[in-house]
């Protein structure tokens, strides 16, 4: 009975559902994704494009100049750019 009732179900309409599970796509040459960052009195970091950077690190050609709580700056002698992190924070820990 399962199986008659799936197939009388109709394919059409479910392939524009989006999957809230499906990683942002950053296969455009340049797009940077924030997707995390942590701060404790040893570092700040944060995740972009899935790789772990610090403070001065360099990522598509901009340095890390600061990382806030929801933010990261970037700047390149030609531009700046600031990364928001879209989630609010999920746990602060003062030390």
């Amino acid at each position: 009975m399962l199986t008659i009732m799936i197939n009388i179900l109709p394919a059409t309409g479910y392939a524009d559902l989006i999957d809230p599970t499906k990683p942002p796509d950053i296969s455009q040459s340049g797009s940077l994704v924030l997707s995390a960052i942590m701060i404790s009195p040893e570092h700040k970091l944060a995740v972009i494009n899935g790789k772990i950077l610090h403070e001065g690190d360099m990522i598509n050609g901009l340095k890390i100049i600061s990382i806030t709580t929801n933010s990261v700056d970037l700047a390149s002698p030609q531009e700046k750019l600031t990364l928001v992190l879209l989630t609010s924070p999920v746990k602060n820990v003062n030390y």
